[in-house]
C-alpha cells in the first residue's frame, strides 16, 4: 500500500498506542481534521492494517507485521526537512578562542542605531 502523509500520520499514531484509540484522541494527537481521519482510517482498514469500527481504531496484527516490514519509510518522519541548511550556506566553525568580528559595511545602516562612519571620517 502506498502511503499518503494522512495515513502516515494516521499509523504512527496508532502505532504509538498500546490498544484501540478512540478518533477524537487520534484527532487531537495528528491535529487531522474528522472528515480526513474517517476517510483515512477507512483506506487503511480496507489494506486490513487498522482495525476500525467507526469510533475506535487499532493495529490489527498484520498492521504491525507491515508497520515493522516498512518501518523505514516512518524512519523519515522525525527528521525535520526545513531545518536542514543547504550545504551553499554552512560555514566552518570558528573555534571557540577564536575571535570574531561581523563586517559592518554589509549591515544595513538602518538596522544600526548609530550612524556609520567611513573610516575617512574618523580621520578627520
Amino acid at each position: 500500500m502506498k502511503l499518503t502523509p494522512l495515513t502516515r500520520g494516521l499509523v504512527r499514531v496508532l502505532s504509538q498506542a498500546s490498544g484501540c484509540v478512540n478518533v477524537f484522541t487520534v484527532m487531537r494527537q495528528s491535529r487531522i481534521g474528522p472528515g480526513q481521519i474517517f476517510i483515512g482510517l477507512q483506506d487503511l482498514a480496507k489494506a486490513n492494517i487498522v482495525k476500525f469500527d467507526g469510533w475506535n481504531a487499532s493495529l490489527t496484527p498484520e498492521g504491525r507485521k507491515w508497520l515493522i516490514h516498512n518501518r523505514i519509510e516512518f524512519h523519515e518522519l522525525g527528521q525535520r526537512q526545513w531545518r536542514l541548511c543547504p550545504a551553499e550556506f554552512v560555514q566552518p566553525r570558528r573555534g571557540s578562542n577564536e575571535p570574531y568580528t561581523p563586517s559592518v559595511e554589509m549591515v544595513d545602516p538602518e538596522l544600526l542605531p548609530m550612524r556609520l562612519r567611513k573610516a575617512t571620517d574618523l580621520e578627520k
